[in-house]
């Protein structure tokens, strides 16, 4: 497959050193699009793709970076890192079944040795059909380029390259014309293929010798393949990270808080990758789960207060729609409940968000994430108890205002404006309000519940 040409970025001419570093990255990648002729050749390339996804790391830290980083973008790099992961399991799958077929071969055990071309065949359907999927990745990114999508375009490239040469080319010819016109084995020929000619000549020496030296070549390919992997995976934690980094103080009303919730799953999903590698096991210390858990904790009293505020509301408009004062009175008085178990919810958020700066010398992945994660919930408490991120520079109580306007604010907190409604007695208004409001908190629980793995 040939790599995309003519796709431009479009950064200013007055490029950050950063994106200078990522356009260089990628001109080295598309310039070495030749062919590769071994297992070995293919070294440089991968390990110049894990330069190219460390460089956007430090892209994606960039505020207008992130700005023309798509949702579409994000959801085609989740199918990339499956890609990798398939291509990575595919080289570990060639690599023991070389390894059996050398220990068959030294045994002289043929039962072994048709186990081996057994899995082989079965190998080969595995990779035509990972081929399959990266080509019609590879016709889905071949438009509206963006910095990940000229990545996304280089790594399928590399990809289903490196896969068509495991799987060996079919000569027009059959192997057993071929070994009848001749006794030996092509030098040039794919290092695969060759595992078959030998076997078909029946050359041991010549089959052992060629095993061994392959067996340190695809080790190579699969330690480079899992460093790409663990890049892509660290990508996109970053990528998640910075988008709710960037959110935080953008809460204005339910929907907003919808988005952010969304991010926060995208996060943990993220998290939940990178916890499979061996080398982020290790640095995860006890105190960071046990952080972790006293988070999951707080979340889950997020949700249940989500919850309560949620059925308030639809109790009040119930009772708003029979005219029953009593009903009304009740909704008051649960909010005023509502709102000191808020507080209390803040008071341990604060404590923990205290725990996590104070670690902040020993700062792992799941610390940031957990920083975050704690602003995102405090905000969206504050955001249900009724204080907003940017409150009005105004000493007026609610009464004063209301005895000075008989309006209620548009950009107002959507929980206060429920007490404006009531105040003015703006019955047809509070039940339009609150009618509106359903879906973003259908919305909303469902978000917190996927969050919390509810």
């Amino acid at each position: 497959m040939a790599l995309q040409h003519g796709r431009s970025l479009s950064f200013p001419s007055s490029s950050h050193p950063v994106v200078s570093q990522f356009d260089d990255n990628l001109s080295r990648l598309r310039s070495s699009e030749a062919t590769c002729s071994s297992l070995s050749s293919f070294n440089a390339k991968i390990n110049g793709l894990r330069n190219l996804y460390e460089s956007i790391d430090d892209l994606l830290l960039l505020s207008h970076i992130q700005q023309i980083v798509s949702e579409e973008c994000v959801d085609d790099y989740i199918k990339l890192l499956d890609a990798c992961s398939s291509v990575k399991d595919l080289i570990s799958l060639a690599k023991q079944d070389l390894r059996d077929l050398l220990s068959a071969v030294r045994r002289k055990d043929v039962q072994g040795i048709n186990a081996y071309l057994a899995s082989r065949k079965k190998s080969k359907k595995m990779i035509q059909k990972s081929l399959k999927n990266l080509k019609r990745s590879a016709s889905a990114t071949s438009e509206n380029a963006s910095i990940l999508k000229d990545a996304e375009s280089v790594a399928i490239s590399i990809l289903e390259s490196l896969l068509s040469y495991v799987l060996g080319h079919e000569s027009k010819r059959s192997l057993l014309s071929k070994l009848i016109h001749s006794k030996k084995v092509s030098d040039v020929e794919n290092e695969f293929n060759k595992v078959e000619s030998f076997l078909q000549l029946n050359q041991e020496s010549e089959l052992v010798n060629h095993i061994k030296e392959m067996d340190s070549d695809i080790q190579v390919v699969e330690e480079d393949l899992k460093s790409i992997f663990r890049q892509l995976i660290k990508t996109r934690f970053d990528d998640n990270l910075s988008r709710l980094r960037s959110s935080e103080d953008a809460f204005s009303s339910l929907s907003s808080i919808n988005a952010t919730i969304s991010g926060l799953g995208n996060l943990y999903e993220s998290i939940d990758d990178l916890l499979s590698l061996p080398h982020i096991q290790q640095i995860v210390s006890e105190e960071c789960i046990d952080d972790f858990i006293k988070l999951l904790d707080a979340c889950s009293c997020v949700k249940d207060l989500i919850s309560l505020a949620k059925q308030d509301l639809r109790d009040l408009l119930s009772a708003v729609r029979r005219k029953d004062a009593r009903g009304i009175n009740a909704y008051i008085y649960s909010r005023r409940n509502s709102k000191k178990m808020i507080q209390k919810c803040l008071k341990k958020l604060r404590v923990l968000r205290r725990n996590a700066s104070a670690t902040s010398e020993n700062a792992s992945m799941l610390k940031d994430a957990e920083s975050v994660s704690i602003s995102m919930l405090g905000s969206l408490l504050s955001y249900v108890c009724g204080m907003k991120m940017q409150e009005r520079k105004s000493s007026w109580s609610l009464v004063s205002k209301l005895m000075h306007s008989k309006k209620v604010f548009d950009d107002e907190n959507e929980f206060n404006k429920v007490d404006s409604f009531l105040q003015l007695s703006q019955e047809n208004e509070l039940v339009n309000h609150i009618k509106k409001w359903t879906q973003a908190f259908k919305l909303l629980k469902k978000n917190s519940n996927s969050y919390t793995g509810s």
